[in-house]
């Protein structure tokens, strides 16, 4: 797995369900990566991929109301199905899964991602002009 955080967004558990309701029955959306280190260790034993019912399962038994995605490298992206927010707790390996960009989820995933970072940017200029707008002087009755 790569080992550098390049960025990732908060999304709402029902978003991620609406999200995975789209992919096909089946199709292998991601791994976990406790299975690509156990495949990582020993060779013979290839990663069991997750599908929509899996990743449905995972996200049920998901006590947090936001999933943590996290981007690596800009290059994949996990989902931390551990703990809602980052706590200075081991991580389970288990509960992350690894979405790479043959995914049917990765595209999903990136368009959200980078809606997000455009919201976020928009926010603080709306946020800056706000800030800086120049104030009207007051006229003669004291009212601008």
């Amino acid at each position: 797995m790569p080992n550098g955080r390049s960025g990732g967004f908060l999304i709402r558990k029902s978003d991620l369900e609406e999200l995975l309701n789209w992919l096909a029955e089946g199709a292998v959306a991601g791994h976990t990566v406790a299975s690509l280190i156990k495949e990582r260790s020993s060779p013979s034993d290839t990663s069991e991929g997750c599908d929509r019912a899996t990743l449905n399962e995972m996200l049920k038994a998901f006590d947090g109301k936001q999933v943590w995605v996290e981007e690596q490298d800009s290059k994949v992206y996990v989902l931390h199905l551990d703990w809602e927010v980052q706590v200075e707790r081991d991580p389970d390996p288990q509960k992350w899964i690894l979405i790479k960009p043959g995914s049917p989820l990765f595209a999903a995933l990136r368009e959200r991602h980078k809606h997000i970072s455009v919201d976020r940017v928009f926010a603080k200029l709306s946020l800056w002009l706000r800030r800086n707008q120049p104030r009207a002087a007051p006229d003669a009755d004291g009212e601008n």
